[in-house]
């Protein structure tokens, strides 16, 4: 795990790794549950953060540093071409360029197995978080069938694999299998039209316009349907709740879904849904997220008091005090309460 710096140390190991036409870097963070273990030895999940147009290739990891450390989650970030991601509808150079980024993000995740030395590597799955850009190449990724078991995206997603279920009904996702997902997007958005297309003459974002630009509610409409959700809405808890009481935030799932599809909607907050990207408050909710659908991955059940992955019994991996995530706000550095195990 040369490669791989512990994410409590709070730098990241560049690594350049060649791809067509160009050599590109990523980002990576361990967490001391995994830094801690025998080269690798535990299953850990892989999360990609994925930034925006023009953002720095660490701004969407930042909020997810505390939750990498209190569920034991690998870390990425792939630098983007040119501060842009080739996502089918968004944007910038990359979209105009034709970049491979699904193949550079897949030779990435390819790249992070092999540097954590176990064949368990990733056995947890592998996640995606990005933040508008991000967001439109995380959910082009899951259409396109890369290795992804879940995903959270803010203020964009890409609406090219959302088609009519039937002529005049609600919108479907092609989807390769039942995918968790957890959208975020506020009302007051102006880049990245919540509402979809088209009030007062205005498109979505990025020159996408009807029928191809879908408000967020018909986003995870589409979702559900795919992930076989009943119709019946299930309250969400948003948390922090202060911080999802500043904004209004209102989380909303469905009844029984073959995999988890959340959206939070705010009231305010704009495009970074919040006060700028990096003070983003809830990748603790997305952290867990991730974590209960990496549980549910690797067999085992999701103890929602403790946030703790129960496997095979009360001896089991997981199953431990010990390996109960620190809840304290300072996620103190003691590794007998940051750990966290999978099954």
């Amino acid at each position: 795990m040369e490669a791989l710096l512990c994410v409590r140390a709070r730098a990241e190991e560049l690594t350049l790794l060649p791809v067509p036409g160009e050599a590109r870097r990523f980002g990576a963070w361990l967490p001391p549950s995994v830094c801690a273990s025998a080269r690798g030895a535990r299953s850990a999940p892989i999360v990609l953060a994925l930034g925006c147009y023009g953002c720095s290739m660490d701004t969407v990891a930042r909020p997810l540093f505390n939750a990498a450390e209190r569920f034991g989650l690998v870390l990425v970030a792939p630098e983007q071409h040119k501060r842009s991601w080739n996502a089918g509808e968004c944007c910038g150079a990359a979209l105009r360029e034709r970049t491979p980024d699904a193949a550079f993000i897949r030779a990435v995740i390819a790249h992070v197995r092999g540097a954590l030395g176990t064949p368990r590597a990733g056995a947890a799955g592998v996640y995606a978080f990005g933040w508008s850009n991000g967001g439109f190449m995380a959910t082009e990724l899951a259409r396109a069938g890369a290795p992804l078991d879940g995903l959270a995206v803010v203020a964009g997603y890409s609406s090219t694999h959302l088609h009519a279920a039937r002529p005049g009904g609600e919108l479907n996702a092609t989807l390769p299998a039942p995918t968790p997902i957890l959208l975020f997007h506020a009302r007051d958005d102006a880049i990245v039209r919540a509402e979809g297309c088209c009030a007062a003459g205005r498109g979505c974002c990025c020159g996408i316009a009807a029928p191809r630009c879908v408000g967020v509610e018909g986003a995870w409409g589409a979702w559900a349907l795919a992930n076989r959700c009943s119709p019946a809405p299930s309250p969400v808890a948003a948390e922090p709740a202060d911080a999802a009481a500043a904004l209004g935030v209102r989380c909303v799932g469905r009844a029984a879904c073959a995999a988890a599809t959340v959206v939070c909607v705010a009231q305010r907050g704009g495009h970074s849904f919040g006060s700028g990207f990096e003070r983003f408050a809830f990748g603790g909710m997305v952290g867990a997220f991730f974590a209960r659908a990496a549980c549910a991955r690797t067999g085992g059940a999701w103890d929602a008091r403790r946030e703790a992955c129960q496997c095979g019994g009360a001896g089991g991996p997981g199953a431990g005090p010990g390996n109960a995530p620190a809840r304290s706000a300072r996620f103190a550095f003691d590794l007998a309460q940051t750990s966290a195990s999978y099954c």
